[in-house]
């Protein structure tokens, strides 16, 4: 078999196994535990922010979350904030929406900043986000925030 076979196979092969991995975009599909590491700056601000997020998609529209926020901003120390929500989900389509009014930050690396600056004001207090599912496996969701039309991807856990 000459090269340039083989070549075709096997990128054939790749394709398939690849196409094979997709699963349909279902409520089904999305339960489960998933892990979010998701990277924002916002230069004029001086801005960066590490998100590192953990949810569980109960098939009670229901979910559960954590993360560690690594916040850097100029001219002040690193932050980390813990992070926990309850929201409530829905899938219509490609579009999964998020409704949470139960969302806690608390500040673990120096407290006594945010005693003094009130840094948790900068964090909201609710979230009503819609993302598209641009992608979704049994191994990995990859979507887009509507809001600010990032797109990241989440593995399964």
């Amino acid at each position: 078999m000459n090269l340039t076979k083989l070549l075709c196979l096997s990128a054939l092969s790749f394709s398939m196994a690849s196409f094979a991995d997709q699963t349909s975009i279902n409520k089904a599909n999305l339960y489960g535990s998933w892990q979010c590491d998701h990277d924002f700056s916002d230069p004029n601000k001086n801005l960066k922010i590490n998100f590192n997020y953990t949810i569980n998609l109960i098939n009670n529209g229901t979910s559960v979350g954590n993360a560690t926020l690594l916040f850097a901003m100029g001219g002040m120390p690193q932050l980390q904030y813990k992070e926990a929500d309850t929201a409530l989900w829905n899938l219509k389509g490609d579009q999964l929406q998020f409704v949470s009014n139960n969302i806690q930050f608390i500040n673990v690396s120096h407290p006594e900043l945010e005693q003094l600056l009130n840094l948790k004001q900068l964090f909201p207090k609710s979230v009503n986000e819609t993302v598209k599912v641009l992608e979704l496996s049994k191994k990995h969701i990859k979507i887009q925030s509507k809001q600010h039309n990032d797109a990241y991807t989440c593995l399964k856990i």
